[in-house]
């Protein structure tokens, strides 16, 4: 689902998965598994009810001899824009805590019938603090 995330309602780290060189990616780039691991940070309980995902563009620039970057983010810690973000919702919320960790594996390949679409799966497995095994899941995604 494409929406503006609050950023009151992120509860964890934020984890880059995968960093994509705009100037040498080819098709191929776009189909990938990532692992992935987030530590809930919430000071509250709460439920973990979907992974937000947004991109980040750097674009470098010279003036004066020096190189600064220009960055284009979509992150919802920032101002909105039309790009806003990919929520990808799970089917049954789980209640988390400060020092539970979210474990997967995110898979995104190109969907063959429609070049613009991707089908995205996340495996994920929730900790608790001391390291149990609360629960796991496998989702499927269009985007």
């Amino acid at each position: 689902m494409v929406e503006i995330a609050d950023p009151k309602d992120t509860i964890s780290n934020i984890f880059t998965f995968k960093k994509i060189d705009i100037e040498t990616a080819k098709v191929d780039d776009l189909s990938f598994t990532e692992s992935f691991e987030i530590e809930i940070n919430s000071e509250k309980t709460t439920f973990f009810r979907a992974f937000v995902t947004y991109f980040d563009c750097f674009f470098d620039c010279f003036v004066e001899d020096k190189k600064p970057s220009v960055i284009l983010t979509t992150s919802p810690h920032t101002i909105p824009t039309h790009w806003k973000q990919v929520l990808f919702t799970i089917d049954k919320p789980v209640l988390v805590e400060k020092g539970f960790i979210i474990q997967g594996t995110l898979t995104c390949t190109k969907f063959p019938e429609n070049p613009r679409e991707l089908d995205v799966c996340i495996d994920y497995k929730v900790f608790n603090s001391n390291k149990k095994l609360i629960t796991k899941g496998i989702q499927m995604f269009e985007v």
